[in-house]
């Protein structure tokens, strides 16, 4: 849906009710008999009917399925609206269309949902709850910029292009032309730059990136109590790989000081544990 880029819907397209008649109350009742667990807000005539001329050979036209479930309140485009927001200096009053068209949303009104429950001020700009909550749910973001989707209009699929990330950034580059991390200063940046040096099985330069979006987390006030899980995880799993099981336990257990009723974090450290006994090696803390 790249094509659409900005919207404002008219004032009685806003509201989620039954349209009477037409292309729109023919979306709406795919949705509803697809058991949609939201109906998601219909756009205008035109492109509803765009919509439904074009769905059985291209289901990514419809609102996937998927993105109509909530959690703790919050639908997937709730999110994504969010980062759109945290990455605006000022007020607007103009969104991107792909809120409407592959999200469901009228961003009109869930400017007010949001400012409502916090997460945006009174002039339309994010709030350190509504940051901390784009920083949670950072892997929806990630999945919103991936390149590559395919939908049966239910669920959806991404392919990342991670490896070729730091392959193509000349940032990334030292004036002798070897791969040498170097922070974007961002928590969720340095994240999947450090995950696209682990795809290219660059575990040092990984590490730093993984090291450096964890420093940035802890530096800052909304996060130092809860940087992202995924950074912890991806660290343990690099250190796993190489065989330095006195690292992963510290990792895990700094993972834990955090996240102390964490299942995942907790079966990995036991089974660490056991290897470390069956495999101590006095060399593990060497790069």
């Amino acid at each position: 849906m790249s094509g659409f880029k900005f919207f404002s819907l008219k004032r009685n397209e806003r509201r989620s009710t039954v349209p009477k008649s037409g292309a729109r109350r023919k979306l709406y009742q795919y949705y509803k008999a697809n058991q949609y667990p939201e109906i998601p807000v219909i756009p205008d005539e035109e492109n509803a009917q765009m919509i439904l001329d074009r769905m059985a050979m291209f289901p990514a036209v419809l609102v996937p399925r998927d993105y109509m479930y909530r959690t703790n309140g919050l639908k997937r485009g709730n999110i994504v609206f969010l980062w759109w927001i945290s990455r605006q200096d000022k007020s607007v009053n103009k969104y991107p269309k792909y809120l409407l068209f592959e999200y469901g949303i009228d961003a009109s009104t869930e400017m007010a949902a949001m400012e409502k429950m916090g997460f945006l001020r009174n002039d339309g700009l994010i709030t350190d709850k509504g940051r901390k909550i784009v920083f949670e749910n950072s892997q929806i973001i990630r999945e919103h910029k991936s390149p590559y989707k395919s939908t049966d209009s239910y669920h959806v699929s991404y392919v990342f292009d991670d490896k070729e990330r730091v392959l193509l950034d000349k940032s990334q580059y030292s004036e002798d032309g070897k791969l040498r991390f170097k922070s974007s200063r961002d928590v969720v940046e340095d994240q999947a730059i450090g995950r696209s040096f682990e795809r290219n099985n660059d575990y040092a330069n990984a590490i730093l990136a993984y090291r450096s979006a964890l420093d940035l987390a802890l530096d800052d006030p909304i996060l130092s109590n809860t940087p992202p899980p995924n950074i912890f995880t991806r660290l343990a799993i690099i250190y796993h790989k190489q065989k330095k099981y006195l690292k992963e336990l510290d990792v895990l257990s700094e993972a834990l000081s955090f996240y102390p009723k964490n299942v995942e974090f907790k079966n990995r450290l036991s089974k660490v544990k056991k290897l470390k006994t069956n495999s101590p090696d006095t060399d593990d803390y060497k790069s």
